[in-house]
C-alpha cells in the first residue's frame, strides 16, 4: 500500500484528522485518519484490589468503569506518563511499574498507541487527585476476581480495560508479559 495524497481535515488539541488517498497499485482508497500522540493505560494493583475509575464519556454518553489513562505529553516516557496518570486520577501512587503489552486502540481509523502497564499502588499521603478541567471521576475499588468478572460478563465497556483483564488474566497465569 502507498500514500499518495493526504488532507489536513483538522487540526484540535489532541488529534489531527487527514483524509487520505491510498493505492495497492490496482485501486484507489479514500480514507479518514486521526492521528494521536499515544497514551498509556494502567492496571493498578492494591494488594488484591483494582484500583478503577468511574468517568462520563462524552462520545458514548455514558459513564465507564475504566482502568486510569491518559495522553502521552511532549517529551515525556510512557512510564512517566503512567506514574503521573494513577496519582492525578485516583490518589494513588505508583510503587512498582512493568510493561505489560503496547497495542493500537482502533487502527482502522486512528494509529494511536497504547501503552498498558501494571503498577502495585499503595494510597499517597495526601490522598488527591488532580483532574483536567474536563474530568470528574470516581474511583472504585474491586477485587481482583470481581474485576475478571466485570469484564467476563460484559459489564466493562471500555477497550483499553477489557484489554488489560484479558492480559492481566494471561499474565497471571504464565507471569511473562505480552
Amino acid at each position: 500500500m502507498k500514500r499518495l495524497k493526504q488532507e489536513l481535515i483538522f487540526s484540535g488539541r489532541l488529534v489531527r484528522l487527514c483524509l487520505e488517498e491510498w493505492t495497492d497499485g490496482e485501486k484507489t482508497y479514500s480514507r479518514e485518519i486521526i492521528y494521536h500522540p499515544g497514551a498509556v493505560a494502567v492496571l493498578p494493583l492494591y494488594g488484591e484490589n483494582v484500583v478503577l475509575i468511574k468517568q462520563f464519556r462524552q462520545a458514548v454518553g455514558k459513564y465507564l468503569v475504566e482502568i486510569p489513562a491518559g495522553l502521552i505529553e511532549a517529551c515525556e516516557l510512557p512510564e512517566e506518563t503512567a506514574r503521573r496518570e494513577v496519582e492525578e486520577e485516583t490518589g494513588f501512587v505508583v510503587e512498582t511499574l512493568k510493561k505489560l503489552a503496547e497495542f493500537y486502540s482502533s487502527p482502522g481509523m486512528t494509529n494511536e498507541t497504547l501503552h498498558l502497564f501494571l503498577a502495585e499502588v499503595k494510597p499517597s499521603s495526601s490522598n488527591n487527585t488532580t483532574l483536567d478541567e474536563d474530568e470528574s471521576l470516581e474511583v472504585i475499588i474491586v477485587h481482583l476476581n470481581e474485576f475478571i468478572r466485570l469484564a467476563e460478563t460484559g459489564q466493562l465497556k471500555d477497550s483499553k480495560t477489557l484489554m488489560a483483564a484479558l492480559i492481566y488474566k494471561c499474565y497471571s497465569v504464565t507471569n511473562e508479559a505480552i
